[in-house]
């Protein structure tokens, strides 16, 4: 595993508060770098919205940081059909399976947002964005 076991935490943050920070938000662009898929899983309980992230091992990239499950999409995740948001899809279910021991189908998600950091950053990840509802039986921690 590349991540320690799930944990879901509670988030009220509304995200037209969240910072543009130069991101790029758009799927219609150009870009250098490695193309990644995230999956935002989400449950609607009484106490409020939660949220699964993962703790990333140490030994890995962004290690120790708690982050979505997600990755790099990967050759095998090109398989099939051929557009890049199936890819997308797929790199994010595998993702979800390898970093938290999830099941998810491709057509569960959402898309959302991509997100690239701005050109100058030391790394860049052409990122998507998928969210997905959180069935009850994802272990809170």
């Amino acid at each position: 595993r590349t991540a320690e076991p799930s944990a879901v935490v509670a988030t009220e943050t509304d995200a037209r508060q969240l910072p543009d920070r130069g991101m790029v938000k758009s799927h219609d662009c150009e870009v250098e770098g490695d193309t990644a898929a995230t999956v935002t899983l989400l449950r609607d309980t009484k106490e409020g919205v939660q949220v699964l992230m993962v703790r990333k091992n140490r030994e890995t990239s962004f290690g120790g940081l708690w982050v979505f499950p997600g990755g790099r999409v990967e050759p095998g995740d090109h398989a099939g059909e051929g557009d890049l948001e199936s890819a997308a899809r797929r790199a994010a279910v595998r993702e979800a399976s390898e970093e938290a021991g999830l099941v998810l189908q491709p057509d569960s998600l959402v898309w959302f947002s991509h997100w690239t950091p701005p050109a100058e950053a030391p790394r860049r990840y052409f990122t998507w964005f998928f969210a997905a509802q959180a069935g009850p039986s994802v272990d809170v921690h």
